[in-house]
């Protein structure tokens, strides 16, 4: 993608460059016209001049010798065809050429001795090969310093003219709902910037308001379903237990006893995440991934088991990080637990854990949709009994350890790959060093 400033030159040029491209006809016609009227007030001069200086001591023997010398101011036989006193365009032969030359002439009726006689005045106009490259050559060095200094001044004006407008534009591209705030634009004497500051400063300030009140309808919503919750599910076990309900009974409690505990979870979910967003997790400490992950390793071979699931794992014998201890156990589990409810019986899961990150990668027949696959309550299919927030609580942990997840689809296999930040990560290499 181009920048606006370039576009717009880029337009500029070409249509300005049209235009010169269809004036330099009209030019050159132009530059031929005031050529031919210069040429004209010549000729005329030096006929005026013949007149007053030279016409009443001339005589007739004297003609051929003037003839001889005034090449160019010759006086002639009287002819009735010949036009007189109006400038004009004939072709003469040219001796130093040797062809016929174009002349600006003027024919000037004149006496000597009482004889009448016409003065002929003419000058060789450029040839016109020699006058259109000439014209060229200037025609083209006054395009070429237009245009030049066009795009200099464009820029300088430029850089000047859009700096609001791209302060405005890196503030908004670096702007983050989640940290609460409305940025400050720097104020402009340009009418239109400060109508887009004001207007975005209030669109702003809306979708803050509509966020803040959203995550705490969230945090609410959430504390004050644990306890229905708690004792809707301590009734269903009571249910469970009485040994006189029948066959159907127990299949509808049972149903409900699971729709429940898919409810629990998705609740759960829901006041870890608003937990995360309102910054509820405040206490980095010193952790080895490695161990962390080991000791959850057991539990998920269990459900990979289950399944029917191979899993294998690559693990640094120390990865030692600044971290939040309950969130990264949330992460692996909802990373690993992902994989294995979505890859199917028969398929693969590999982990890899390393200084530079945690690698992971899970059978899959199709590629999921990496526009959508980190936002909530976003699933593959719903064939599969989970909330859809897994992997937005995967991303979110990362937001809050300065850590980056990405997905990519290779080979069959979906790949998820947890990069962690230089600052953050120290292995047993650096401590030795």
């Amino acid at each position: 993608m181009k920048s606006l400033l370039n576009t717009y030159q880029r337009y500029f040029i070409l249509y300005t460059g049209l235009l010169f491209i269809g004036c330099a006809p009209l030019f050159y016609w132009v530059m031929e016209f005031c050529y031919a009227e210069d040429l004209d007030e010549l000729i005329e001069y030096r006929t005026h001049d013949f007149t007053q200086n030279y016409l009443e001591e001339l005589t007739i023997p004297e003609i051929e010798i003037w003839n001889r010398y005034n090449y160019d101011l010759l006086i002639i036989p009287p002819d009735a065809s010949i036009v007189v006193n109006q400038p004009q365009l004939i072709s003469f032969f040219n001796p130093a050429e040797g062809y016929e030359v174009g002349y600006r002439t003027l024919y000037t009726p004149i006496t000597i001795e009482s004889q009448p006689y016409i003065l002929l005045a003419r000058i060789a106009m450029v040839e016109p090969g020699d006058l259109l490259h000439t014209l060229l050559y200037e025609y083209g060095l006054i395009v070429l310093i237009f245009f030049l200094s066009t795009v200099f001044i464009q820029q300088f004006l430029a850089k000047k003219l859009w700096a609001p407008f791209y302060q405005t534009l890196n503030q908004i591209e670096h702007y983050n709902l989640e940290k609460g705030n409305v940025p400050a634009f720097e104020p402009t004497e340009i009418l239109e910037f400060n109508r887009l500051n004001t207007n975005l400063q209030h669109l702003i300030a809306n979708n803050l308001m509509v966020y803040k009140q959203q995550r705490v309808f969230i945090d609410n919503a959430s504390h004050e379903l644990q306890t229905p919750l708690a004792v809707f599910r301590s009734q269903l076990d009571l249910l469970l237990q009485d040994t006189d309900l029948t066959q159907k009974q127990m299949h509808l409690v049972q149903s409900l006893y699971n729709v429940s505990s898919r409810f629990n979870r998705l609740n759960k979910n829901l006041l870890l995440l608003a937990k995360i967003e309102n910054n509820r997790f405040q206490h980095f400490q010193p952790i080895n991934l490695a161990e962390l992950l080991s000791s959850q390793w057991m539990f998920f071979e269990e459900l990979a088991a289950e399944k029917e699931v191979l899993l294998t794992k690559k693990i640094e014998a120390t990865i030692n990080v600044e971290g939040i201890y309950t969130l990264l156990e949330s992460l692996f589990s909802n990373l690993v637990t992902n994989a294995i409810k979505y890859t199917p019986s028969g398929g693969r899961i590999h982990l890899n854990l390393d200084a530079t990150g945690i690698q992971l990668s899970n059978t899959g027949a199709v590629a999921l949709d990496s526009d959508r696959i980190f936002m909530r309550f976003n699933r593959a299919t719903e064939e599969k009994n989970g909330t859809g927030l897994g992997l937005s609580i995967v991303q979110e942990i990362c937001k809050v350890h300065h850590w980056t997840i990405s997905y990519s689809f290779a080979e069959e296999l979906h790949h998820f790959h947890v990069s962690f930040s230089d600052a953050a990560t120290e292995t047993n290499e650096n401590k030795e060093r």
